[in-house]
């Protein structure tokens, strides 16, 4: 006998059931690969969800204990998705799967009691990972009671797997599948309003540039809305609004790319996993099939396929393709995918063979690898010079938030230390490192140091002499009725006040 599941009650969790997973965890993003890479194996598997109000369609009732919860993941996919060099992968999969299961524990909704907000269930995700080092595959299995919830939640996404793993920045993936979520429930509805506190929180950054909106939206939102529309089935927009003086709101809209919408009926029931594909012809051979899906899969027209294989060949379009992905390898930006592609199979008398275009790959790689290296270790001894002068560091920054002049002969002369090393290292200018030090739990970058010292302003010798009698009279009122175990310590601080006015004098 199977698990007897009360779809009625399974639907009052289903709009929560990633979301509710994410606000308990700070997963990195190839654990949330690694996640997708696994519920990308139930997508094969449905439960019968007829409430229009979360899907328009009706799928099979199966019993769930013949589902096998046992799910074995292939190195080599993982690698290719992660990016994790293979001489390192035990290790670094031991991380990712100890992550895993430290952190996939959720409070959802009970389903004996739903409509009851004091009723919850506490579970965990996932029983084990095991890893076969022989064999090459992870071996993952699921607990029995949150299976069915995973199963609903492949079915209901229609997340595009191989959109997720060309994420490089986890905030993008975060925020990709809230969209998602927010589009597949709410199917006519392309817009969403949110205060920059809960978009904050979608995308795990609650405690950063809670002061510095400008700095948010250069650093975060640009390039999220980048790799949003460069990798994905979606076209994101936005729009900041402001309370008073300040930004307080963002609006996001977004719309699924045409190409998608063209192919949205056949993909209904391939949610989590597989991109969608199309009716293949029977007349064509099987190379022809496969060129034809690989061209489908970069936005062109089933038609116009057809018609670039019949006159150009499948070799012409297999170049065609490694020319396109050449471009984009070297970071050469193409808006439209499909028009550039069209381009360069009909382009014959430009096409170079496809030894010659992976040669050049290689080559492109090794000088973008070297010159990712060379930034690195600039960077690197950028973070530590900044690191072994935190204290010094934090208190300049205090006093350019607060826009206070310095005063302090000591934190004047490491503005001039920081201004020499912000020149020294000007080529970080505009990068995405993040520094490892902290400034009330905001990120700091190089261009916040460069901008800490264009814009923190001294105080003119005049002020300084000024601020400084007057301390020294506070002191010297101090001095009076201090104690003998005090008054040394007050006697050496006037002496130095003293010292600098003359200096100043």
């Amino acid at each position: 006998m199977g698990i007897k599941l009360d779809i009625a009650k399974l639907q009052a969790y289903l709009p929560k059931i990633f979301t509710e997973l994410r606000e308990e965890t700070n997963w990195s993003l190839n654990q949330t690969k690694i996640f997708m890479y696994t519920l990308s194996h139930l997508y094969k598997h449905k439960i019968m969800i007829d409430n229009g109000e979360y899907t328009n369609e009706k799928v099979e009732k199966v019993d769930i204990d013949n589902i096998p919860r046992l799910i074995s993941l292939s190195r080599e996919k993982i690698v290719e998705i992660t990016k994790i060099p293979i001489s390192q992968f035990s290790r670094e999969i031991k991380k990712i799967t100890r992550g895993i299961m430290r952190d996939s524990i959720a409070t959802i909704p009970s389903l004996i009691e739903p409509d009851n907000k004091n009723s919850f269930k506490t579970g965990r995700w996932f029983e084990n990972f095991e890893y076969l080092d022989g064999k090459g595959c992870l071996i993952v299995e699921i607990h029995k009671d949150i299976l069915p919830y995973l199963i609903v939640f492949t079915n209901y996404t229609r997340l595009q797997l191989s959109n997720i793993f060309k994420f490089k920045n986890n905030y993008s993936c975060e925020l990709y599948i809230h969209l998602k979520l927010h589009f597949n429930r709410h199917v006519r509805v392309n817009e969403v309003k949110h205060t920059l506190l809960e978009f904050k929180s979608i995308i795990n950054m609650e405690n950063s540039y809670n002061s510095n909106t400008a700095m948010f939206q250069k650093k975060i939102i640009n390039k999220l809305q980048d790799e949003i529309n460069l990798h994905t089935d979606i076209n994101l927009d936005y729009e900041l609004h402001k309370t008073g003086k300040r930004y307080t709101d963002i609006t996001l809209k977004f719309r699924l790319k045409k190409e998608n919408n063209n192919i949205k009926d056949e993909s209904k029931n391939n949610s989590i996993t597989h991109e969608s594909q199309p009716q293949k012809p029977e007349e064509l051979d099987q190379e022809s099939k496969t060129a034809l899906l690989q061209l489908r899969s970069y936005g062109i027209q089933q038609k116009q396929a057809s018609d670039l294989i019949n006159k150009y060949g499948v070799g012409a379009c297999k170049i065609g393709v490694e020319r396109l992905l050449f471009e984009i390898d070297k970071g050469n930006e193409i808006k439209n995918i499909s028009g550039y592609l069209v381009k360069c199979i009909q382009s014959q008398s430009e096409v170079v063979s496809s030894d010659h275009i992976q040669a050049a790959k290689q080559a492109a790689q090794e000088i973008e690898e070297k010159k990712h290296n060379e930034k690195m270790a600039r960077f690197q001894s950028f973070n530590k010079y900044i690191k072994s002068n935190e204290q010094d560091v934090l208190v300049l920054l205090h006093h350019y938030k607060a826009k206070k002049k310095l005063v302090n002969a000591n934190d004047i002369n490491m503005l001039e230390c920081l201004k020499g090393a912000v020149n020294e290292y000007i080529d970080l200018k505009d990068n995405d490192l993040v520094l490892t030090i902290r400034f009330n739990s905001d990120l700091l970058y190089y261009d916040t140091i460069s901008d800490l010292v264009s814009n923190l302003k001294v105080a003119s010798n005049k002020e300084r002499i000024a601020l400084l009698k007057t301390d020294l009279v506070k002191k010297k009122k101090e001095l009076d009725g201090a104690d003998d175990a005090v008054s040394p310590i007050l006697e050496k601080e006037i002496s130095m006040i003293q010292a600098e006015i003359v200096e100043l004098i």
